[in-house]
């Protein structure tokens, strides 16, 4: 095990009353009272160490290369598990990066955390970190922390300051006293070098000092709670930048990113989908979940567990991240999303405002002064988006009015009855590679809308036959409209049968109509995997094969200006194929002899 593996400054307090003749209470004037395991809340933030000091000689050793260490202590959702993430600069501006496990205490009467593996990062290589020691922490002021961690070698003392106060160089020296003191009663040597912390020296992975809100001009401004759901909408990032290298690596590779933020139904989660484009077309997409927060002084959101789809393959995204959003322009929003390996600042352009090529260029400047003031910085390349660029699911930018010969008119709200029926999927498309495998399986899709009792529910019935017969039915609840202004309507649970087996069908998707002939029906299905464009004909007027092939040029498009792919292969009922509960064409009944 390497001298730094074993002498980590681990900034956890280990309640190591060692066996050494410390001073007795009378002389530690309050200073050795350990952390009460209620209060253990108070560590849950990110600290600056001003002051240390060792008990053996290869601490002792490390402290004199130190010149700061930065740590976060955070609670993981499962509240048993506190992550303590270290980053140490050392001379020659060499870094290594610690992610410490530990447990949470649960007993009242012994707040004593024992790590368990972590990782270690250094040079860019990644290892394991085994390390088994115990942290204890103890009372001291409310901007500070005080912590001893203890394993096989011996024992650190660490004394921290809440970043943002750990600048003011006489204050740290005037509390040199007080760690002394601390240090004695705990029976540390009183002939050790301790580090102490200069107010100036920079972190691993960001610039020490931010520019001072006198030069922020009002962009640092955090968004409010109240002011949450100004998130809820569709955004192209428009320029992006990272403290940390393999966000720069990261950076380079990107050409476009299309993000959506939604809040589920049960009005506690928010749903972050970010598709990500890059060199040679490859195609990232995450599906990140967070709490929506509810306390009004504190609009932070957290991160659990997603999911990532590369190259058709599905992994569940476990990563867990702060997320912090910024007052912008009405159609921006700026975001800092911070994780265990540093941090990005994401500046977005609401979705149709982002092809403007020169107000991109021109919000520029603000963006670099919002990263300045952050403590991003200065001379990393930032990511700067084209204004043409297409995204993952869809073209940047989809066909004019012009090309649309009024196909894109949304159906009205006073005229949503017009939808209720039955009616037969005669032409669809899709923008998402997983639907796209699964088109060329559909043989007939027959749906019903109708209105229920209550006037605020439409049900949505859909009966899809695929190849070799199988079929599946979905029974979809969606909110009727009521705002004449907007139509959109909105799924919430309901139902899916395959093989006699019924399932609940839980996904949330918004839904819009498109006013077409008497007899169409025109409607994009989105979910969070992409879209649906989705052209019926009513029950009775789908088996007409030739008018059928004359509305193919209408579908296409309709979907060019929607901005659907233009090389996807869509679905076209051939008029004939029979449906999972009837038949397409009835049989007709024998004349009476």
């Amino acid at each position: 095990m390497s001298v730094v593996k074993r002498a980590v400054l681990l900034t956890l307090l280990l309640a190591a009353i060692g066996s050494f003749a410390a001073a007795g209470p009378e002389d530690c004037h309050g200073l050795n009272v350990t952390l009460q395991t209620k209060d253990i809340h108070k560590i849950f933030a990110d600290w600056v160490l001003v002051w240390s000091v060792t008990d053996h000689d290869k601490g002792n050793a490390l402290l004199p290369k130190v010149t700061s260490s930065h740590v976060e202590f955070r609670l993981r959702d499962d509240k048993t598990t506190v992550v303590f993430t270290e980053r140490n600069m050392y001379t020659h501006q060499a870094c290594v990066t610690y992610v410490i496990n530990m447990t949470m205490p649960t007993d009242p009467l012994d707040s004593t955390m024992t790590t368990f593996p972590g990782s270690m990062e250094k040079d860019g290589l990644l290892e394991v970190y085994n390390e088994t020691a115990t942290v204890n922490f103890f009372e001291t002021c409310p901007d500070c922390l005080s912590m001893v961690f203890k394993d096989s070698e011996g024992r650190f003392l660490l004394n921290y300051r809440r970043e943002g106060d750990h600048r003011d160089v006489e204050k740290l020296k005037a509390d040199h006293s007080d760690h002394h003191k601390l240090a004695a009663c705990l029976g540390f040597p009183t002939n050790a070098n301790p580090f102490n912390y200069d107010g100036a020296a920079d972190f691993c992975h960001k610039k020490l000092s931010p520019a001072g809100p006198e030069d922020c001009h009002g962009l640092n401004v955090t968004l409010q709670t109240k002011d949450m759901h100004k998130i809820f909408a569709d955004w192209v990032l428009v320029w992006s930048v990272t403290d940390h290298d393999k966000g720069n690596a990261l950076l380079a590779k990107v050409t476009s990113s299309h993000v959506e933020f939604r809040l589920r139904d049960d009005k506690t989660t928010v749903v972050f989908t970010e598709r990500n484009m890059y060199t040679h077309q490859a195609c990232v997409t995450y599906v990140i979940n967070m709490t929506m927060p509810t306390d009004p002084l504190d609009s932070t959101m957290t991160t659990f567990p997603g999911s990532m789809e590369k190259d058709g393959l599905l992994e569940v995204y476990n990563e867990t991240a702060t997320v912090n959003f910024f007052e912008t322009c009405p159609d921006c929003l700026s975001m800092v999303f911070k994780d265990s390996e540093g941090r990005f600042l994401l500046n977005y352009r609401r979705e149709g405002d982002h092809r403007d090529v020169e107000k991109l260029k021109a919000d520029h400047s603000d963006h670099h002064k919002l990263a300045a003031c952050l403590g991003f910085p200065a001379n990393a390349n930032p990511f700067n988006y084209d204004g043409a660029a297409d995204f993952c699911h869809k073209k940047s930018s989809p066909a004019g009015p012009e090309d649309c010969h009024g196909l894109n008119v949304t159906l009205q709200t006073k005229d949503m009855h017009k939808i209720f029926g039955d009616w037969v999927l005669v032409w669809s498309t899709t923008d998402h590679d997983g639907y796209q495998a699964l088109i060329p399986k559909v043989t007939s899709s027959h749906v019903e809308f109708r209105l229920r009792d209550d006037k605020k529910t439409v049900t949505f019935t859909e009966r899809n036959m695929y190849t070799h017969q199988s079929c599946v039915t979905y029974v979809i609840n969606m909110t009727m409209p009521i705002d004449p202004l907007d139509s959109t309507m909105t799924t919430f649970p309901g139902s899916m049968e395959k093989d006699g087996l019924l399932e609940v069908y839980n996904e949330t998707a918004t839904v819009n109509f498109f006013e077409t002939c008497p007899d169409c029906l025109s409607m994009i299905f989105k979910d969070s995997e992409g879209r649906f464009l989705l052209n019926y004909r009513r029950e009775g007027d789908h088996r007409d094969v030739e008018k059928l092939k004359a509305d193919h040029s209408d579908h296409h498009k309709l979907a060019a200006c929607l901005g659907l792919p233009a090389n996807a292969n869509p679905f076209n009922y051939d008029g004939a194929a029979d449906f999972c509960h009837k038949k397409s064409s009835p049989e007709v009944e024998p004349e009476a002899s």
